[in-house]
């Protein structure tokens, strides 16, 4: 009998939608999400993820890939934000060949991905170094 009453108050326990990070309250489970596709329709962010991330990440994605699939995309997509869960580098390449573009670089996390979308940080700055490598190289293909 003991044993049958532990088992039922377990199944009582309340559920917790939510995770606290000092300040910030982030969703869990399902209800996170739910929230990060609210957030890319809200915000009209695209979610842009490598083909080795993990599933989690991959299942809120809208376009997934190599890096070169990725930058591809992005460059047939007019949306002005598109978040990479993926390598910086590709993130760089990506603002490098859209200056005028908002691109959010996020790690490959769900709870971090939701803070980027909500926050629509951090955002990635393409130095003067690499556009001018990136012009050089669209240069000598023409």
């Amino acid at each position: 009998m003991g044993i049958q009453t532990q088992k039922k108050e377990k199944e009582n326990l309340p559920v917790f939608d939510f995770m606290r990070f000092g300040d910030l309250q982030i969703p869990s489970g399902e209800h996170l999400l739910q929230s990060i596709q609210k957030l890319k329709e809200e915000k009209g962010i695209l979610v842009f993820a490598h083909q080795n991330m993990s599933t989690e990440i991959k299942s809120v994605a809208d376009v997934t890939g190599s890096s070169i699939r990725l930058l591809q995309k992005a460059n047939e997509n007019k949306l002005h934000t598109i978040a990479f869960c993926t390598s910086k580098t590709t993130a760089e390449l990506a603002k490098a060949l859209s200056p005028e573009r908002k691109i959010i670089f996020s790690e490959p996390d769900l709870e971090k991905l939701y803070l980027s979308l909500k926050y629509e940080l951090p955002e990635v700055i393409a130095d003067d170094a690499l556009l001018t490598r990136i012009e050089k190289v669209l240069s000598t293909e023409e």
